[in-house]
């Protein structure tokens, strides 16, 4: 997984990164010390920084430490290092399982999906469901009650992308349309004379580049700077325009201009006094020395808006001028990532604001007639999670947002939200694969009725530490589709059935899905949202059919467990070979495996439980043995050659044990008609020894149940 700049946090931190000063960390002499200084750079997000100190506080302690694994775990899953972040996780959970926030299990899950683990990651996301209930909205919100990583895995690939030309090896991200080009920040160094670099991660700061679309707006040629009036020495990304794109809202480093003036001022002055005071603030502002603060020293993000206006003797040249702070921003947190709606009246944007749901979240204010602007108001939790909600792009249908609050692929995923006819918001659904990866996808814009549009992503396989992708949607995502989830199970035991056969039929009783349930006996199709009654009916072989039927309602994601339950058939007469009539009690020695006709015992791999499908084969034996009362048997378990001799006779007991218990159980029969053990891999029918390379069908042969009958 390739490192994500620091630059990158701007959007997939706790906070907007990109604005804040770096202190240098001096060395500690004590843990206690060194943790004082890792949570001081957690606290202003320097998550690389702080994890190295995590890490070696962890390295130095005897004992493992919940506090440290968490923050070490965060501090890594907050860069996006979800290899790193599983690390700690997977130490946490393992030592502290009953002592967490049911939230470590989520971020748990989204890190072993981060790494690709994705069964381990829905086994967690399940365990998470359980702890947290009904506490934390995402669940209810999404339905994730009844969704899995699985069903987002199952959506079916809608876009296809394009890296495009104007990526660099920096951070190349925030594309928005401005008239028929394309606006986007890029810490490519354009510098003639000097460069600037930002100390965090020496890299150039952002600028907002200006690049011209080609005719089908898949790629783009860089132009040049988007505003030489806007740009300044510090990070600008990010922006949005009015209606009329007279206007432009941008977020910026909270840049006091001016401030080097004041400097100058008060060094020319006579004060003795005024001149320490201006050293002093020097030195401690070693890299920075005209970006506003909070009380801790930490530089945020503010949004700006400018107006375009005429040069004057220019003609009708134009440039954007009378540059302002908007009025909700704040010394204390940052405010950024605006979007504005397509009639104008309406502005969206990002801020960590305290008190509010989760570690970022989305807002709203109303742009008034008189230039003036409401009071911002949170979207609610309905949108906002207790994680990460950041870049937001509204449409005259949709808000598309990136998160990782909600259930995602892994890092920031893309996700968007029906706008209501009251103007409230639907439940976010997940845009999937391919447009969401294991990594940051966020960044989001389009042009809806022409179904392309753009998204950034750090995946790997880019050109730098993130990148700018262009895509073709392939279909309107209003095309109505609900996930529809199953599983098979024998309604007497609750056992998973692999391999049965489902077919879904509409209420006119046509057949418009067929399919088999996987090894876990699972299925999932997508299903388009017309009103009605459904049927799925399931069957296999040795079992009675089974169906259910369902409604699939507009409103709501559907998940629906099948529930075959499908009973054993009861064989009423002994099931005899196709050559062999049996009508009277077999000799003795005969195998009732090769007289019955009966198909392989099988086993799961290194489980002794006895399957559906073998229950089927062994109510044969069971009824044999009721129509012949004095007939007994000798149960004999064979495996294969593959693992250590010792284990495979311990198998073969364990699953003969099994096999005579079910019988006995099942059947009524008396215990001393049942004799019998397991042979390991001592009575090979085959070449098929230690050592020799075989098929799995010839393997299979050796893994076999005989039934021989000792007394008549």
């Amino acid at each position: 997984m390739k490192n994500t700049i620091i630059i990158l946090l701007l959007f997939c931190s706790v906070s907007f990164v990109f604005g804040q000063d770096r202190t240098p960390v001096t060395n500690t002499k004590t843990i206690s010390d060194s943790k004082i200084k890792a949570d001081k750079l957690f606290d202003r997000m320097w998550y690389k920084e702080a994890a190295e100190l995590y890490e070696k506080q962890i390295s130095k302690k005897e004992d493992v430490d919940l506090e440290l694994l968490k923050k070490a775990g965060d501090a890594h899953f907050f860069n996006t290092d979800m290899e790193n972040a599983h690390k700690y996780y997977d130490q946490l959970i393992s030592n502290f399982y009953s002592q967490v926030d049911p939230e470590y299990l989520f971020r748990y899950a989204h890190s072993l999906q981060g790494i690709g683990k994705t069964v381990e990651a829905k086994r967690w996301m399940e365990e998470f469901t359980k702890r947290i209930k009904s506490e934390d909205t995402r669940f209810e919100n999404l339905n994730q009650k009844r969704i899995d990583i699985e069903s987002i895995l199952a959506i079916e690939p809608n876009f296809i992308l394009k890296n495009v030309t104007v990526n660099t090896k920096y951070s190349d991200f925030g594309a928005m349309y401005y008239k028929n080009d394309l606006i986007y920040s890029s810490a490519i160094d354009s510098s003639n004379f000097h460069t600037r670099l930002y100390e965090w991660n020496k890299q150039p700061y952002l600028n907002m580049y200006l690049g011209d679309l080609n005719e089908l707006e898949s790629d783009l040629k860089p132009v040049d700077e988007f505003s030489e009036d806007l740009n300044t020495r510090y990070h600008e990304a990010t922006l949005a325009f009015s209606k009329d794109e007279k206007k432009v809202y941008f977020t910026r480093n909270n840049y006091i201009k001016g401030y080097r003036n004041k400097i100058k001022k008060i060094r020319n002055s006579k004060s003795d006094e005024a001149k320490k005071l201006v050293k002093r603030k020097e030195k401690k502002n070693k890299y920075i020395k005209d970006l506003g603060r909070d009380t801790e020293g930490v530089n945020h993000l503010k949004l700006y808006s400018a107006e375009l206006v005429k040069k004057e003797g220019k003609g009708n040249e134009e440039t954007w001028q009378n540059v302002k702070e908007l009025p909700f921003n704040s010394e204390e947190y940052s405010v950024g990532h605006p979007t504005v709606s397509s009639d104008g009246k309406k502005l969206y944007f990002v801020s960590d604001l305290n008190g509010y749901t989760g570690s970022t979240d989305i807002f709203v204010v109303d742009i008034l007639e008189n230039g003036n602007y409401s009071k911002p108001r949170n979207l609610g939790d309905k949108i906002n999670s207790s994680g990460r909600e950041m870049f937001p792009y509204i449409t005259d249908k949709r808000l598309y947002f990136a998160s990782d609050g909600h259930l995602g692929l892994g890092g920031l995923d893309v996700f968007y939200s029906n706008i209501n006819a009251d103007g409230s918001f639907d439940a976010p659904k997940n845009l999937g694969a391919p447009l969401n990866s294991e990594l940051d996808d966020f960044g989001f814009i389009i042009k809806e009725f022409k179904k392309t549009g753009f998204v950034c992503s750090n995946r790997e396989g880019g050109k730098g530490d993130d990148d700018i992708y262009s895509f073709i949607q392939l279909e309107d995502i209003d095309v109505c589709k609900r996930i529809v989830i199953g599983k098979v199970k024998d309604k007497k035991t609750n056992a998973i059935i692999a391999g049965a056969k489902i077919i879904i039929s509409d209420s006119n009783n046509k057949e418009i899905h067929q399919f088999m349930s996987d090894k876990d006996g699972e299925f999932t199709y997508v299903s388009n949202c017309e009103e009605g009654t459904y049927k799925a009916v399931g069957s296999k072989d040795g079992y009675e059919p089974a169906e259910i039927t369902y409604e699939i309602e507009p409103e709501v994601k559907l998940d629906l467990n099948l529930g075959l339950n499908m009973d054993p058939i009861k064989v009423a007469t002994p099931v005899a070979a196709p050559t062999i009539v049996v009508n009277q009690p077999a000799s003795v020695g005969t195998d009732l495996y090769k007289l019955l006709g009966l198909r392989p015992i099988l086993f799961d791999y290194n489980k002794a439980n006895i399957r559906s499908d073998a229950q089927y084969e062994l109510n044969k034996i069971i009824n044999y043995l009721k129509e012949y009362p004095t007939v007994r048997i000798d149960v004999q378990s064979h495996t294969d050659s593959r693992g250590r001799d010792a284990y495979n006779m311990d198998l073969s007991t364990r699953r003969n044990t099994a096999t005579k218990n079910w019988i006995i159980k099942n059947g009524s029969i008396a215990r001393d008609r049942i004799s019998g053990r397991g042979y390991g891999e001592s009575e090979l029918v085959n070449h098929c020894g230690n050592g020799v390379k075989c098929s799995k069908y010839e393997h299979q042969q050796n893994r076999r149940s005989m039934f021989i009958v000792t007394e008549n």
